[in-house]
């Protein structure tokens, strides 16, 4: 119940979003614990007992430290995740917005404060995921054309950002399209 490094982990379970202030309450909370626990100890211990508070204090600090950094770059990550969520849906409505979107979402990344190795892999999931937003609109609306953009017949900017995997499974897309219209096609002859 007073144990500090305890509470802590209670604290970190309860943060909020980003956990803003949280080192702070946290240090707060203990400087308070402390003082109350090195007023109650006897005379000859006192001394040592503060001593390894001091010493409590600087790991709790530490540990506050990099749980606060880590919270906020996961809340980041996190509300940049949802708004691609939006924006892909946003794509695939009207597919002719695809660039400056991913212009917009990539500027939003950019500016932010992640550490790079987090926002090289978001770049690449933003790229992607985008691509892939615009292509299933585009196989709705031609599925031939985009078998052939998807195959490498022709050029086309969204699919040189698909990973490999999503190539091929889109590329299957379009062709199970193009054959369902087909055979739609060849019932309403008959």
């Amino acid at each position: 119940r007073h144990d500090p490094a305890l509470r802590e982990r209670y604290r970190k379970l309860a943060a909020e979003g980003g956990a803003p202030g949280f080192k702070d309450s946290l240090l707060k909370d203990f400087d308070e614990w402390a003082g109350k626990t090195s007023q109650a100890a006897p005379g000859g211990a006192k001394r040592e007992l503060d001593m390894r508070l001091k010493v409590l204090r600087a790991d709790l600090m530490g540990d506050a430290l990099v749980f606060e950094t880590g919270a906020r770059a996961e809340h980041a990550k996190s509300q940049i995740e949802g708004m691609l969520a939006t924006s892909k849906t946003n794509v695939f409505a009207a597919p002719q917005h695809y660039e400056s979107v991913l212009g917009e979402q990539l500027g939003i990344l950019a500016r932010s404060a992640l550490p790079d190795p987090v926002k090289a892999g978001l770049e690449r999931k933003i790229r992607n995921d985008m691509a892939e937003a615009v292509i299933l609109a585009r196989i709705d609306r031609d599925p031939a054309g985009m078998r052939d953009a998807l195959s490498g017949r022709r050029g086309d900017a969204a699919v040189s950002q698909l990973k490999l995997e999503d190539r091929t499974r889109l590329l299957g897309k379009a062709e199970s399209e193009m054959r369902e219209r087909e055979r739609d096609a060849r019932s309403e002859r008959t």
